[in-house]
């Protein structure tokens, strides 16, 4: 773990920034339960030994107990959420065909039984990003400047230090990378098991072609962003870009900004799907890819203060973190002292965001749950350009 200590220190803004421009306007993130899709409930690691699960999709418990609760719940069907090539599926979509169907009883219900490791409902989860008036209004990457201000990162000294390393990868969980991007193209890691655009699963880990990320959520190795839309109406699929390029954008190349991880490259995974939403299923689908992959650094800014994902979200972070991933997520933009999850999970880095005078940015969410803070306000950052933003 030593050596991961140096690169947090170095891409800590990254992760409290989400993207943020001045002047600005949070999101307010709603508070209690998320919404979630109908009929659906997530179950991690479910036992083989206490499920009957047919070829054709239909669902039995083996014991009585667990029979009458999949009965009460109309919970008849199930779909393998991922591949599950390296030792069976980890994660099951199960489906209910009862009409008045709760997915948070059923999840408390059905893992009390034992028989799965965790469940939840198939929630969507809320993107943690601050809606700039003006992209590119504010003082040009303030944060990472020695000597601008005493707030600042000092990124100038850190760098005489440590430029980080071209095997350290950065996995950032969000709504698209433009992996094509000029300040990002040379950055982004590649899968060297994979044989590009042959179509075969070529590394044996269930994804085709998967040399430069994956969509978790349209299912195909393209995780460039598409229009995606606030429920204000505003496109804001520049997201994961602006993310990405202020963890590792191409630095001293005499062109647009420079990226905190100097040496490190990206791993883009994009869980959002064709509307726009962020589902837990997934997430929980790119985290196994987390733990197969093992990035050093996983970034995650979303989430949700909808507590019946805890349980589920905990046991994919600490799989993450025995698979040696430091899982890292933002707070929140919501100003609020509301615990969310992932970055309320226990073994998780969670950010808050700072402003230009050090004082905590006044939509950055608090708490002692918040484990650091760092500059996160008037950030300056990479915009996707495979497609025209909508103003």
């Amino acid at each position: 773990m030593l050596r991961r200590l140096p690169l947090a220190g170095l891409i800590l803004i990254a992760f409290s920034a989400s993207a943020h421009a001045a002047p600005a306007r949070p999101i307010q993130v709603p508070r209690g339960p998320a919404r979630c899709k109908p009929g659906e409930l997530l179950v991690l690691r479910a036992d083989p030994s206490r499920f009957d699960l047919a070829p054709n999709g239909r669902l039995e418990g083996r014991e009585p107990g667990l029979r009458a609760v999949l009965a009460r719940h109309g919970l008849t069907r199930f779909a393998a959420v991922d591949p599950g090539v390296r030792g069976g599926s980890q994660v099951l979509r199960l489906v209910s065909d009862r009409s008045d169907f709760d997915p948070r009883v059923a999840a408390r219900e059905l893992a009390a039984t034992g028989a799965v490791r965790a469940a939840a409902p198939n929630l969507v989860l809320d993107l943690y990003e601050t809606v700039p008036n003006d992209f590119y209004f504010g003082i040009f990457q303030w944060f990472l400047r020695s000597g601008a201000t005493k707030y600042g990162a000092g990124f100038s000294d850190a760098w005489d230090l440590w430029k980080g390393d071209t095997s350290t990868v950065v996995a950032v969980m969000d709504i698209g990378t433009d992996i094509g991007h000029p300040d990002l193209a040379s950055k982004i890691s590649i899968n060297r098991g994979e044989i590009p655009g042959n179509g075969i699963d070529d590394d044996g880990d269930g994804y085709v072609d998967d040399t430069k990320g994956w969509d978790f959520g349209t299912h195909d190795n393209d995780p460039d962003p598409t229009p995606t839309f606030d429920p204000t109406g505003l496109d804001i699929g520049f997201h994961g870009t602006f993310v990405a390029g202020l963890v590792a954008a191409a630095p001293n190349n005499s062109q647009g900004i420079a990226g905190a991880a100097w040496n490190c490259r990206v791993m883009p995974l994009k869980v959002s799907d064709s509307a726009g939403e962020i589902q837990l299923s997934a997430v929980a689908e790119a985290f196994q890819y987390v733990d197969i992959k093992r990035p050093a650094v996983l970034n995650m800014s979303f989430g949700t203060t909808d507590s019946t994902a805890r349980d589920f979200l905990q046991a994919l972070v600490t799989d993450a973190t025995a698979a040696n991933v430091l899982c890292v997520a933002g707070a929140g933009n919501s100003d609020t002292s509301a615990v969310a999850w992932p970055a309320g999970c226990n073994g998780v880095l969670s950010v808050g965001a700072t402003d230009e005078t050090g004082a905590r940015a006044f939509f950055s969410n608090y708490g002692p749950w918040v484990r650091v803070a760092a500059p996160g306000s008037s950030m300056w950052s990479t915009i996707c350009r495979n497609y025209t933003v909508i103003p």
